[in-house]
């Protein structure tokens, strides 16, 4: 009797939305082996983000190329990620130190080492379909599309969804669910 009360209470919507929050987490993890540092988690929630993220034209492409842009701690885990499939394409890592117009970029990592250029990288990328992503503090509201943030030793994001549509990306509303924060 009882059992069948809290059957009938549980809405299917909001289950849904709660798994979401609880085992996406355990996905990105996962996709990575076991998450043990910062760097680790950073780069798996970076390697989730392109699964959620579309870009035009992606069908005609024939690698997806992840773009760091300067020194940052987790540089290391990301390289790692070279080769690995993504949107049915090899995901190819590369290293720079200033943005290259010759390069296409489908992400572009930001280092914290930039943190002075940082307007000149999202103003060189702003007109073209490329997520930018970086840890530095307050990347959204400098334009940026997806900022790592801290609270407490946890790792979360926030999105600025206006400025990856001005790039014509389209952000799965399964990913802005789980973000901290989305300025619209």
């Amino acid at each position: 009797m009882l059992k069948s009360f809290f059957r009938k209470r549980i809405r299917p919507k909001a289950l849904s939305v709660a798994s979401a929050f609880i085992w996406l987490p355990f996905i990105f993890h996962a996709s990575m082996g076991f998450a043990k540092t910062e760097q680790d988690i950073k780069a798996a929630y970076l390697y989730n983000f392109m699964k959620f993220v579309a870009w035009p034209g992606i069908e005609d492409q024939t690698e997806f190329n992840l773009c760091i842009i300067g020194d940052d701690p987790a540089n290391e885990k990301l390289k790692m990620l070279d080769s690995r499939p993504i949107h049915q394409l090899s995901l190819h890592v590369e290293q720079f130190y200033t943005p290259s117009p010759n390069k296409r970029c489908h992400v572009v990592f930001v280092g914290e080492s930039e943190t002075k250029f940082l307007d000149k990288i999202i103003q060189f990328y702003s007109h073209t379909p490329t997520l930018t992503v970086s840890s530095t503090e307050g990347f959204i509201h400098r334009g940026g599309m997806i900022g790592f943030i801290s609270l407490g030793n946890i790792i979360r994001f926030d999105i600025n969804l206006k400025q990856a549509k001005n790039a014509q990306l389209s952000i799965s509303s399964k990913l802005l669910e789980l973000a901290n924060q989305v300025e619209q």
